[in-house]
């Protein structure tokens, strides 16, 4: 709706979202009046939080070592509860005491002690035992004398005596370490049985063995699913923020604020601090889906806050080259957003604590301790004091990733110089291509360096100088290679961020590319060969026709009324040194 239905439907309206303007009367005046001091009275408002941003952004850059430090800590002291966290499948034991499925559940443990609401299930073949009475007998009493155990309730072979059976009563509730490892005693031990007693295919089963077993396996997938999120969230800033600090330090802040989120939810939860204050009565493990639940949608939030936050950063650096002026220029900008953000998901969480049933209470709690962590401490705390530290290395980028990575331009820089094209153009008249200080490198160095070029309808031109860079100018034109710095513009279409648009509306030219594709448009023709007949014909109807051509080193062919133009090289520069 947002990327896609919202544009449609302004395009729609036009002109038509604009108010009326309307004649002034004196009836009128007066409610302008109002209007005008409601005006002032907002403003006032956005005064107070503007000078509100600034000190909070001043004090955390003026003592950034400061304050990492002190977030650092009250973090980790946040978390260091979350070793304690046990997860599991919460049963009837949580519900409310005045339900039914709860009395009944009190009732068998009272009378029948915890164990009786989780008894396991042991079954094995016994089909080649000639005893099987005396072999689930013998069984019996082997698992009696397990720790953990209240009793066996049944040990027999079914009618056919082929499948044992055998049902043991924990000493303990389902949701107990001790019954964990129970299971797991079991598990460990049926080899041992199966051999000494010629069984084959023992398993432990029951709805406690099952529900152990389901929170171990969501518990085991956190590290992978943690690993894909985080390396989702590195990947996704690498491209979006062109810096391999910024993704760093927002995928730390998410961990920073996961860990939060378990250790109080553990805290509260688990170790009973403050349960009964905020209204929940209920201790014990934490539903087995909320680790999962809470790193999905906090990664989420968080990357949302991240992105209101440091692509006005961003985008104030782009347009200023002040790295730590930009930090409290975008702060300034954007904190009332992560702080209404915030507080508006806080307020939804909140909700769902004191009337909430145990199964979804750890989730909103644990959401609710997450976006206060991710927003307050992480993204408006310590975010600008790592900015201020790294100053403009928060924004470096190897050039050789900068050229692998796919665009998108978030903070608005394409169009902001697709504006400035169409002003030049204005102002100087219409071209086929411009390239505004254009720099093309590789790892061993600039290849161009500097290049400034207009091409108008009509030109042909013929480039000079290290053949290497004009190789490098023809691709850089052609949107075949992508430039380190500058801009190019193709019939107003940036090379940079429509290279599709621009492939269609060049041709291309050397020895690879040897056919010429028939264009009804004017087109920016790129040779670096020597031309057929037939080619020069058409080329040259087609410049006439408002299209323009460059030659490249390998072509030798005259044209009346060719310019030169020297591509400006650090590789001629070592050249005329030596």
């Amino acid at each position: 709706m947002a990327v896609t239905g919202l544009p449609a439907i302004l395009a729609l309206m036009g002109e038509r979202l604009r108010p009326k303007k309307r004649r002034l009367s004196r009836e009128k005046s007066k409610e302008d009046a109002v209007r005008a001091e409601q005006h002032a009275a907002d403003e006032g408002k956005k005064a107070n939080t503007r000078r509100a941003s600034d000190w909070w952004v001043r004090t955390t850059t003026n003592h950034p070592w400061l304050t990492i430090v002190a977030v650092t800590a009250l973090v980790a002291l946040m978390t260091v509860p979350a070793i304690n966290l046990r997860i599991a499948l919460p049963d009837n034991g949580v519900e409310d005491e005045d339900t039914m499925p709860r009395q009944t559940y009190d009732l068998v443990a009272e009378q029948f002690g915890p164990g009786a609401n989780g008894p396991l299930v042991i079954i094995g073949d016994i089909v080649t035992s000639q005893d099987p009475l005396g072999l689930m007998d013998d069984l019996r009493h082997e698992v009696e004398a397990l720790p953990s155990v209240s009793e066996v309730q049944i040990a027999t072979p079914n009618r056919s005596a082929d499948l044992g059976v055998i049902v043991v009563i924990p000493e303990e509730g389902p949701e107990s370490v001790a019954t964990e490892n129970l299971v797991h005693k079991l598990r460990d031990i049926a080899p041992q049985w199966e051999s000494e007693y010629d069984i084959a295919d023992i398993k432990v089963t029951g709805a406690a063995a099952v529900t152990i077993d389901v929170s171990e396996r969501l518990f085991d997938a956190l590290i992978p699913f943690g690993s894909v999120v985080v390396g989702l969230s590195l990947v996704l800033l690498l491209i979006v923020f062109r810096s391999i600090w910024v993704p760093i330090k927002a995928t730390l802040g998410y961990l920073f604020s996961v860990g939060a989120a378990f250790g109080m939810t553990t805290l509260v939860f688990i170790d009973g601090f403050a349960n009964d204050l905020l209204l929940i009565g209920q201790v014990g493990p934490v539903i087995s889906f909320m680790p999962i639940i809470l790193m999905g949608v906090l990664f989420g939030l968080a990357m949302d806050y991240e992105l209101f936050l440091v692509s006005r950063m961003s985008e104030d650096y782009v347009h200023t080259g002040e790295a730590r002026k930009s930090i409290r220029t975008g702060f300034r900008a954007s904190a009332p957003v992560v702080v209404a953000a915030a507080l508006i998901m806080m307020s939804v969480f909140s909700g769902f604590i004191p009337d909430g049933s145990f199964y979804v209470q750890p989730i909103a709690f644990g959401l609710l301790v997450g976006v206060g962590v991710d927003a307050f401490l992480v993204r408006m705390t310590l975010v600008p004091a790592v900015m201020q530290i790294l100053g403009d290395r928060a924004w470096y980028i190897p050039k050789w990733l900068d050229r692998i990575l796919p665009v998108f331009d978030v903070e608005g820089t394409g169009m902001d110089l697709r504006l400035k094209h169409l002003d030049w153009e204005r102002r100087f008249g219409e071209v086929v291509a411009r390239a505004d200080n254009i720099t093309i490198g590789d790892r061993e160095g600039d290849l161009v360096s500097g290049a400034e070029m207009v091409i108008r309808p009509g030109d042909v031109i013929r480039l000079e100088g290290s053949p290497i860079a004009q190789e490098a100018m023809l691709g850089a034109l052609g949107a075949r290679i992508r430039p380190t710095t500058g801009s190019i513009f193709v019939f107003d279409i940036s090379a940079l961020d429509e290279a599709s648009r621009v492939v269609r509306r060049t041709a291309y030219l050397d020895d690879r590319f040897t056919s010429l594709e028939k264009t009804d448009k004017p087109t920016l023709f790129l040779v670096n060969r020597p031309l057929r007949e037939s080619e020069r014909v058409k080329i040259l109807e087609n410049v006439k026709a408002g299209g323009a051509l460059v030659l490249g080193p390998e072509n030798h062919d005259f044209f009346e009324d060719e310019t030169n133009y020297v591509v400006p090289s650090p590789i001629d520069e070592v050249v005329s040194a030596k």
